[in-house]
């Protein structure tokens, strides 16, 4: 991996309720350099690659995951890292599995940074609906009060409209 500068990342998607923010794409990205077992303060990752100034580590999940442990010091680190399970490749050769550790073995987000950024849209968004909805509810019930008839308006009809019906029995008899 140390030789090969493309790797397929997953897709990172955040949801809150019917929203969702799209915070990467999944597909082959270019790397400009990759260094292995590079240590970091508290960890040692598997693969370390960077383009540009930005790091990304590689963990291997070969007979277990990473511990929440390690993920935790990912995100106190503010560290995006993916973890690619090579677990149904365990038997293979390590020159067998080139194409599969870049590309086609299942891979899951460990952490991202622009999660964060990500959320605020998404809480924004969220925040604007609710707005949008009391605003929404406040035009309905406006039209509704001014459509609404008096209720002491029919109340008087109604005592009139029935007053007049017994007269008009009366005079019928």
């Amino acid at each position: 991996m140390a030789d090969a500068l493309v790797l397929t990342l997953p897709e990172r998607l955040l949801t809150k309720g019917s929203l969702s923010v799209l915070v990467v794409k999944e597909g082959d990205y270019h790397f400009d350099r990759a260094e292995i077992e590079y240590k970091l303060p508290g960890m040692r990752p598997d693969v370390l690659v960077h383009k540009g100034d930005r790091p990304l580590l590689v963990e291997f999940k070969v007979t277990h995951a990473c511990g929440d442990e390690k993920i935790a010091r990912i995100r106190e680190q503010e560290l995006a890292a993916i973890e690619i399970d090579l677990a149904p490749y365990r038997d293979r050769k390590l020159d067998e599995i080139g194409p599969i550790i870049l590309h086609e073995a299942k891979r899951i987000w460990l952490n991202n940074p622009k999660d964060m950024n990500a959320e605020l849209k998404l809480d924004n968004q969220l925040r604007k609906i609710e707005e949008d909805n009391r605003t929404e509810a406040k035009r309905r019930l406006a039209a509704y009060r001014v459509r609404r008839p008096n209720m002491s308006s029919i109340r008087k009809c109604g005592r009139a409209g029935s007053q007049s019906l017994r007269r008009s029995k009366r005079s019928a008899s």
